[in-house]
């Protein structure tokens, strides 16, 4: 099957239900932003102490109800819900085009949908997520992406949209709430996971998404109390959704600045904007050749934290030390925004 590009699915499908386009919603995750957005070098202010302390969003408590409490790895269940959706993609998604209105989906592809779910459902239910270097290969590539999470962003989370916008079709708005949980609670369990920056920026980010698709497609179609909540849900997404945007253009925009990702691998309180960081060395490598002192620091950051009892510090160290030539040139020949 072919993947949609990051959370494009959603753009378009939202667009295609309630009319309403992607200049309506909180700004996007890591994979969405582009390059174009980044100020020149020379007109940022300086990386300050306050951006390198460990900045996580909270459960929305309020929005949501308890915080998932269960012993056990969520990870598990999301695999088991992959694989399950892997076994019947063909005939969910022909299902899916066939149908085009969703209240009009087949019985039978509604029930592929609710087995893949189940699995979903289960993981919702944990309080952790250990997914990095246990359910994936234990290498990193230099790219703001991590392609194993986005697997699951690109597959799963696009079904359980599909069954709540079904589910708000018929009218069975509690299924569509709780479809909505799912998503968010992926996107939570995300940033917990938390190894690096596209699961913790991006994971809370969608999760504002999330919040924001229940606000628009759920509540604000069931009753007058849930209107009202659905219209403070919107107030409350408008104060949060810039976080983490200045940052991780520090790290993967153009023409970074050597210095902030010096400080951030030695002073980031949060790991997942260090391991990335490390990463990033593999673009200094070549994009800051001609300096000689930015040289000798990339290459003894590059060394140091290869031998690093951090497997996934020196996963990182490795993979900005295999990044070559070729690879960085392709990476600054594509188009703005898929960089």
């Amino acid at each position: 099957m072919k993947r949609a590009a990051g959370m494009g699915f959603f753009c378009g499908l939202l667009a295609a239900v309630c009319g309403c386009g992607p200049e309506q919603w909180p700004a996007s995750g890591p994979a969405a932003r582009g390059p174009e957005a980044l100020p020149p070098v020379q007109s940022r202010p300086a990386l300050t102490a306050e951006m390198l302390r460990m900045h996580r969003r909270p459960w929305d408590a309020e929005t949501w109800g308890p915080q998932p409490e269960q012993p056990g790895d969520a990870a598990e269940d999301y695999v088991k819900a992959m694989a399950e959706y892997n076994r019947n993609a063909k005939s969910i998604h022909d299902g899916i085009d066939a149908a085009k209105d969703p209240a009009k989906l087949d019985a039978a592809v509604v029930g592929l949908l609710k087995g893949v779910q189940t699995h979903i459902a289960a993981a919702t239910q944990k309080k952790e997520m250990r997914f990095t270097f246990v359910y994936t290969p234990k290498s990193f590539e230099v790219s703001p992406e991590y392609a194993p999470i986005k697997e699951l962003d690109d597959d799963l989370m696009r079904l359980l949209y599909v069954l709540a916008v079904y589910h708000v079709a018929k009218g069975e708005f509690p299924a569509a709430q709780e479809a909505m949980k799912q998503m968010y609670t992926f996107y939570w369990h995300s940033a917990q996971d938390g190894s690096r920056v596209t699961m913790v920026v991006g994971g809370e980010k969608l999760g504002l998404w999330a919040t924001y698709l229940l606000a628009k497609e759920v509540f604000a179609r069931w009753d007058e109390q849930h209107v009202r909540q659905a219209g403070r849900i919107n107030e409350k997404l408008k104060q949060q959704v810039q976080a983490g945007d200045d940052k991780f253009q520090r790290v993967w925009g153009p023409n970074p600045s050597p210095a902030d990702i010096f400080a951030i691998i030695a002073y980031d309180e949060d790991r997942a904007w260090r391991i990335d960081a490390i990463l990033a060395l593999g673009m200094l490598k070549f994009s800051h050749a001609s300096d000689g002192q930015v040289a000798m620091k990339v290459a003894d950051l590059i060394e140091r934290y290869s031998v690093s009892e951090d497997p996934l510090e020196s996963a990182a160290a490795k993979a900005a030390k295999e990044f070559t030539r070729e690879q960085f040139d392709k990476i600054q020949a594509a188009p703005a925004g898929r960089k």
